[in-house]
């Protein structure tokens, strides 16, 4: 995500951070969708590994290691696309599988409960759409992103 406004994680609860684990420590990969109580959408390029990698964190809105106040859940299983092409980046898109279920409960640090009903509808072509994630400062000249920012950012495209 490269732009866009702040946002607050209440506006978009469903959004997810998917990290990965190293042996030097955890960090940010990417952002995910929580589609389901056990279920997170991401692109397959953020999650190329084995499972036993990745963490999924829910109810967060600053991917920063220090300051965790969601929920912190192992990735299961890794489903990516049976035809993902990392050289030309089609079929981009995996689905992962949690160890445990996240718990949905305005609760649970005051966040609306997802209703997956009303994300699940399917747009009609030509919908604008809302982005949500953490985004980028920029992009150098071989492509790559850098300078990944602290805050969650939302844009229509």
């Amino acid at each position: 995500l490269l732009g866009g406004s702040p946002t607050a994680i209440t506006s978009h609860p469903w959004t997810a951070q998917i990290w990965r684990n190293t042996s030097s420590g955890l960090y940010f990969v990417c952002a995910g969708v929580l589609v389901d109580e056990s279920w997170v959408v991401t692109a397959a390029s953020c999650v190329v590994d084995s499972p036993t990698v990745y963490r999924v964190v829910i109810g967060d809105a600053r991917p920063s290691i220090s300051v965790t106040t969601g929920q912190t859940i192992e990735a299961w299983e890794i489903y990516r696309h049976p035809d993902y092409d990392a050289t030309s980046g089609r079929h981009n898109i995996a689905l992962v599988e949690l160890a445990t279920p996240v718990t949905l409960a305005t609760d649970v640090w005051g966040l609306p409960t997802v209703d997956i009903a009303e994300i699940a509808d399917v747009p009609v072509v030509g919908t604008r759409m809302q982005v949500v994630g953490w985004g980028a400062e920029g992009w150098n000249d071989r492509l790559d992103v850098f300078g990944v920012t602290d805050t969650l950012t939302s844009y229509f495209v």
